[in-house]
């Protein structure tokens, strides 16, 4: 009997083993993929902000040099000539990344498109020179701006100013990653924000694209095909960490009961479900999105000439998940065409004979890059009017600048939805990449002023001056403006006062249901 006691117990301790090892794999298992899936999540979203960056920062280099080449070019000899402070004024207006140019003087602005009331501005010393002779100055401060930083770009005695916030392209408050942009053999930092380790400057070496873990953040580096200039983003690690405590917190407890092993399996898939595209399949599947309609104003009658639609995501316990949010989730899962088809579906059983009341009332539906390479977009919208009765006008498709940018397909799909009596705006205007000469090849109806641009009039911001410049690009280019964003009595005034037709914003009327659209189109004349 002893005998075969002791024979047990290596078969009990395996066996132990085994069930230990059964509960713990999966869970040790999970944890790992949890752990991969954060740190390529996050790995990707370092390398769009340096995509991001890198494309803002080439454009700014390419906008530069030609500036300076036309300055040269136009001025000859004589700096701060009448020809030059017309070209210096011209480009403020046609570039969208430099803020302004002038000439430079024994280390002073003498003149510049900023106009002659400034006077003379010293720009304080040069940070460095490149190998090329631009003399760069990564700090600058002007009287009339005190609280902003600017970077001031010489050569041959002309200066490019651009705003240090605005040249990197990217939002610099709240969750915003670590950016620098600097030369990639000297290691002369151009702009940056956030916490900067200099370990970053070495982490592309000699390739064009790299990401890695460093010293608790996900780095991803980038070098410019184009110019001297190496692009850094760094994301801290804190949010994939504990993303990875709560899902160990979650299964490590539950693995110890060996008996609810299959409960851990359920939770476990339970979510996966409730990742965001999945979650959001399953929404536009069970009709759970709703849109909510915000109106445009004629601004000199105050009456209700349009609305655009817009698409809200409601989650358990009433939570709203932002558009911004979940449209590049669906952009990026491939599905983004199955919004803008659900948004249509909605619309059309939302419309009844508003277009039979109101024939002259027009609803904005957004739409993608992805819509505008597609033959489908063309389709949808033909039938969307086939059941709403909507004529020529009744319906604006917006798309913002980095819709447009890939050319060509967009170009001729958008001909098309215009042959079909759909009009064309241009959304967010100012906030892409795009400059006049670009966007006079497209057939458009309307330029949207984006809400950022608006918030700025009548303050001392340094991008406050950006209204009226936008004003004039839609004016030249025969365009209809329509404000978003307007809160104030006093933004309207400007608006209005410059000749901008429409506007939307709370000033007017926050987004509200359909019914209460039609109510509110009774109201308004």
């Amino acid at each position: 009997m002893r005998g075969r006691s002791l024979d047990k117990k290596p078969a009990i301790l395996i066996a132990i083993i085994a069930a230990v090892a059964a509960i713990t794999l999966p869970i040790v298992l999970s944890i790992q993929f949890a752990r991969q899936q954060g740190l390529a999540a996050e790995e990707s979203k370092a390398l769009s902000y340096a995509r991001g960056v890198l494309h803002r920062s080439d454009l700014i280099a390419d906008e530069v040099t030609a500036g300076f080449k036309k300055l040269r070019s136009v001025g000859g000899r004589r700096p701060c000539s009448a020809a030059q402070l017309a070209a210096m004024r011209a480009m403020d207006l046609e570039l969208t990344t430099v803020q302004a140019f002038g000439f430079v003087s024994h280390g002073k602005l003498i003149c510049s498109s900023l106009g002659r009331k400034i006077g003379l501005v010293a720009l304080g010393p040069v940070d460095y020179v490149t190998r090329h002779g631009m003399r760069v100055r990564v700090d600058a401060t002007f009287p009339f701006a005190k609280h902003r930083r600017f970077i001031v770009l010489e050569r041959h005695g002309y200066a490019a100013i651009i705003n240090k916030q605005l040249s990197l392209g990217v939002a610099t408050y709240g969750k915003a990653p670590s950016i620098v942009v600097f030369t990639p053999t000297t290691h002369k930092i151009i702009a940056s924000h956030g916490p900067l380790d200099p370990q970053w400057f070495h982490v592309a070496g000699n390739q064009q694209q790299v990401t890695r873990q460093i010293g608790g953040y996900v780095v991803a580096a980038l070098k410019s095909h184009k110019h001297r200039l190496s692009v850094v983003a760094a994301l801290p690690m804190t949010d994939v960490d504990q993303r990875i405590r709560d899902f160990a917190l979650l299964l490590v407890p539950v693995g110890a009961l060996g008996g609810i092993a299959l409960a851990i399996a359920a939770l476990y898939l339970m979510r996966l479900q409730q990742a965001l595209p999945t979650a959001l399949k399953y929404a536009l599947r069970h009709n759970e999105l709703f849109l909510v309609y915000e109106p445009i104003v004629d601004l000199q009658t105050g009456k209700w000439v349009g609305a655009e639609a817009l698409l809200r995501w409601p989650r358990p316990g009433g939570l709203l998940v932002r558009p911004d949010i979940f449209i590049p989730v669906a952009e990026e899962g491939g599905f983004i065409e199955r919004v803008t088809a659900y948004v249509m579906d909605v619309f059309a059983r939302d419309a009844g004979d508003i277009f039979a009341r109101y024939p002259r009332f027009h609803i904005g539906i957004n739409v993608s890059a992805t819509d505008l390479e597609s033959q489908r977009i063309v389709d949808g919208l033909k039938a969307l009017r086939e059941k709403t009765n909507a004529g020529k006008g009744n319906f604006i498709i917006e798309a913002t600048e980095r819709e447009l940018l890939r050319a060509e397909k967009a170009r001729a799909v958008l001909h098309v939805i215009r042959g079909e009596g759909v009009q064309i705006a241009i959304d967010d205007f100012g906030t892409g990449y795009s400059g006049l000469s670009y966007l006079g090849t497209f057939d458009l109806d309307y330029l949207k002023i984006d809400k950022s641009f608006v918030d700025t009039i009548g303050t001392d911001a340094a991008t406050s001056h950006v209204v009226s410049h936008i004003i004039e690009i839609a004016k030249a280019l025969k365009l209809k403006i329509i404000a978003e964003g307007v809160e104030t009595e006093m933004q309207a005034h400007f608006l209005r006062e410059r000749g901008v037709q429409f506007a939307q914003g709370w000033l007017f009327a926050k987004p509200m249901s359909f019914a209460e659209l039609t109510t509110g189109l009774a109201y308004s004349g």
